[in-house]
């Protein structure tokens, strides 16, 4: 990969890996790939949701996911950037 991704998006759901250890397998990744901001989404509880926190992830949203609200936090870590402005 020439340049990591800055964010991730990822559902918790995944064939062959679980979303905690592919998390987990992310932040053991050397920097800069590591300091991808990780939204994980598709915890039902509040339990799953602070076990993939505790894993690594940055935030986790459920599913269905709310795209305004996905788009608010992604606004947050966009430098001089609202939820409210538009491109």
């Amino acid at each position: 990969m020439d340049s990591p991704a800055d964010v991730i998006l990822m559902d918790l759901h995944r064939l062959g890996m679980s979303g905690h250890a592919a998390v987990s397998a992310i932040r053991e990744l050397p920097e800069p790939a590591s300091d991808a901001f990780i939204i994980a989404f598709g915890a039902h509880s509040h339990e799953v949701a602070d076990e993939v926190i505790a894993a690594g992830a940055d935030l986790c949203l459920e599913q269905p996911l709310d795209f305004d609200v996905l788009v608010s936090h992604l606004a947050e870590r966009v430098p001089g950037q609202s939820a409210s402005e538009e491109s």
